[in-house]
């Protein structure tokens, strides 16, 4: 089904239409537990449609039961705001020279060929042209480009702790998530090997779709591929560490 805008009958209509010049925006949340689960199945790490979406994350609670009133006349405000900028004519954007040096500097910091950057540049870019606009400026200084990269730089890391790698099936997904919790240990200093169950109580894999099986056979997996490797032999628990 496709959705018309305004350009013709705004209703939902079935049937397949050719569309010469389009653009798809979506817009959704979930929790961190649930996110990885989203990917599973879809190759979207490795086709690109992970870099394609912009993700943010949040430490807020719950909404509260009692929300504060709309503040209508901020709201008025930033609508009159806005229509002024749509009225006006198009505009050129462009950055300052101290403002390009800064994003050169920070493109050679960072590893633009990794997943976690992938597009993050064209993203910040992106960034600067509606911060430009809404700060109604048509060049970008330098200071409004360091907060451009400091979202970058968010993203990046956002990207790294939350998007998993690909998965077709829910042991691989559950292979995935081991290994991810093995490296994190590493990378927080935690090398100390780890028994099959202090793993299921950090990843909880009963709440991940398929629940204990697949992840008993992901870790059986793990061990009979040597990616994990038992590192206490003789002692009644058995304790592995990630193959490095």
């Amino acid at each position: 089904m496709l959705r018309r805008g305004k350009c013709a009958n705004p209703k939902w209509q079935k049937g397949k239409r050719h569309l010469d010049n389009a653009h798809l925006a979506i817009l959704a949340g979930t929790t961190v537990k649930k996110y990885p689960d989203l990917w599973t199945g879809t190759g979207g790490g490795g086709d690109g449609l992970q870099s394609r979406f912009t993700i943010i994350a949040t430490n807020n609670g719950a909404m509260p039961i009692q929300q504060r009133p709309t503040a209508d006349s901020s709201a008025y405000e930033a609508c009159v705001r806005i229509a002024k900028q749509v009225a006006q004519c198009g505009q050129i954007i462009t950055y300052s020279a101290p403002a390009w040096t800064a994003m050169n500097d920070w493109s050679k910091a960072i590893d633009l060929d990794s997943d976690a950057a992938a597009r993050v540049s064209d993203m910040v870019h992106q960034l600067m042209i509606i911060l430009a606009v809404t700060n109604d400026l048509v060049e970008v200084p330098v200071s409004l480009m360091e907060e451009g990269l400091a979202w970058g730089d968010y993203e990046i890391a956002v990207r790294k702790r939350l998007n998993p790698e690909d998965s077709w099936t829910w042991i691989q997904s559950q292979e995935n998530a081991i290994t991810a919790y093995y490296t994190r240990c590493r990378d927080w200093g935690d090398k100390a090997p780890k028994s099959m169950n202090e793993v299921r109580r950090a990843i909880h894999p009963q709440r991940k779709p398929g629940g204990l099986g697949p992840f008993l056979q992901a870790w059986k997996n793990l061990i009979g591929t040597g990616v994990l490797k038992l590192r206490n032999k003789g002692h009644k628990t058995l304790k592995y560490s990630i193959y490095a």
